[in-house]
């Protein structure tokens, strides 16, 4: 199954492609430069909708601000939540940068989770929280 990655510009798809193991069980990664953060969100929902695969946004938060990221997060939400899709985009917030991101083990794996979906896994859930 062929997974989609979504980043903003062609050096978050380089960073992305250098942690990406070249040994992976999945058919397929394709990383998509949307060009601008505000092309990227609506990118993953039309590659989710089109495609109905596996899709991974990953945006640098430019923030280590709780609350900041937090409305990042909802904001994410609110536009992906009522997809007619069984797999809609999932969001993967880098914090602050995907240089930083990349560094930190627990980042890693939510990416690598996202990539071992082969789309039987339910999208993970998303915690309202205060």
């Amino acid at each position: 199954m062929t997974h989609y990655i979504v980043v903003e510009g062609e050096s978050d798809a380089e960073l992305i492609r250098s942690i990406l193991p070249q040994d992976m069980e999945i058919d397929e990664v394709v990383i998509v430069p949307s060009g601008r953060r505000n092309s990227a969100i609506p990118l993953a929902k039309s590659i989710s909708l089109a495609k109905r695969a596996p899709v991974a946004l990953i945006l640098e938060a430019g923030t280590e601000n709780e609350e900041m990221i937090r409305n990042q997060e909802l904001g994410f939400e609110d536009f992906v939540a009522m997809l007619p899709v069984s797999l809609p985009p999932v969001l993967i917030l880098a914090v602050p940068t995907i240089q930083r991101a990349i560094m930190d083990p627990e980042w890693e794996d939510r990416l690598f989770e996202f990539l071992a979906n082969d789309g039987s896994r339910p999208r993970p859930g998303f915690a309202y929280r205060p």
